[in-house]
């Protein structure tokens, strides 16, 4: 049995996943003791690992650019100090292993000040280009949540880069938001179900939220929004056919839809992809144009190429994805791909090939 420190970044995109590849850890056998923020570290101690609270900075603000933004703002401010609070833990008692969510910055500084193998786990998008994309990923192995049909062939994605299609929450940190209780009212209704998610980050309703109700309330649609306990501007008609709750058990609910309207986070998209169902994405920030295009180029989905839709250009969306087979098709085909690929068993797997035999 080995001792496995595994580093995750304070988003419920980031944590929801690695909480997977932790749970799939300790069911091979080994100590994990989980470095993160308040108030994950009672879900990951919930499902068996220790933990080591991460209170050296506060975590980074998330800016609405891109990756490399964050990262030239927020490296030094929080590498050197994370990568000296680790160390003295390493100090009083070694680590074997380090797995590092790929921004938690300081957990990479410190495993290649340690000398120790570690790998790198991404729940976003592989982004290889960048000023900071070597800083982010292991030399020894990168694990992305992902599959190839999603990817294309591009320089620099060697065989250290291992994709394992979607990393499922563990079962302590899955969904575990109530079914609202209009849910069989809403499949009852019969109609095609879209489901609609800003995500959990820029949860600003007036990005996707409002429009996405403009556009397709009044329809032959049954649409399910959540608002991530964001409030709707005042006002704002409701109509009959969309449903509205602060949390939706994706789970639950993507058996039986039709089409999901998304920011483009990465985690919910594979999650609809691995249900066979095609997206709309809307997505501006961070890694979410990444993943949009990634999504239009598999053929699974429409990307809207911006974090502000317009109603029409929502609706064109969701008439296109609902209309033409292809992209249901395509995303089935993702969904074989995805289902295929092991997801945290396998990223489990591979990171315990890098322990010293």
């Amino acid at each position: 049995m080995a001792r496995i420190l595994a580093a995750v970044a304070p988003y419920a995109g980031h944590a929801l996943p690695m909480s997977g590849v932790v749970a799939a850890l300790r069911d091979r056998g080994h100590e994990v003791v989980v470095y993160a923020a308040d108030p994950w570290r009672s879900r990951f101690e919930r499902i068996g690992a220790s933990t080591l609270a991460w209170g050296a900075v506060a975590p980074p603000e998330v800016p609405a650019t891109g990756m490399d933004d964050l990262l030239d703002r927020e490296i030094e401010r929080i590498a050197e100090p994370q990568s000296r609070e680790l160390a003295a833990a390493h100090a009083e008692r070694p680590f074997d292993l380090v797995v590092v969510d790929v921004i938690a910055l300081g957990a990479a500084r410190f495993a290649r000040a340690a000398g120790l193998p570690w790998a790198t786990v991404s729940p976003i998008p592989l982004v290889l280009a960048g000023r900071h994309a070597e800083a982010l990923y292991s030399p020894w192995l990168v694990i992305g949540a992902g599959a190839r049909s999603l990817e294309t062939p591009r320089p620099g994605l060697d065989d250290r880069f291992r994709l394992v299609g979607r990393l499922a929450p563990a079962d302590a940190f899955d969904d575990d938001a109530a079914t609202p209780s209009w849910w069989p009212d809403a499949r009852l209704a019969g109609l095609p179900i879209v489901l609609v998610t800003q995500g959990t980050v820029s949860t600003d309703p007036r990005e996707l939220i409002v429009p996405a109700i403009e556009a397709l309330g009044g329809r032959a649609l049954t649409v399910l929004a959540t608002t991530s306990g964001a409030r709707l501007p005042s006002g704002l008609a409701e109509p009959r056919n969309v449903w509205l709750a602060d949390r939706i058990p994706f789970g639950r609910v993507l058996p039986f839809a039709s089409a999901m309207v998304t920011n483009g986070g990465w985690g919910a998209a594979l999650e609809a992809l691995e249900h066979g169902v095609p997206l709309v994405v809307a997505g501006a920030d961070l890694d979410k144009p990444e993943g949009a295009a990634r999504v239009a180029r598999a053929g699974a989905g429409v990307d809207l190429r911006t974090g502000r839709p317009t109603a029409g250009a929502i609706a064109a969306g969701v008439h296109s994805v609902l209309a033409m087979p292809r992209y249901r098709i395509r995303a089935r085909e993702v969904a074989e791909e995805l289902r295929s690929l092991g997801g945290a068993a396998r990223a489990a797997e591979l990171v315990e090939g890098l322990l010293p035999r």
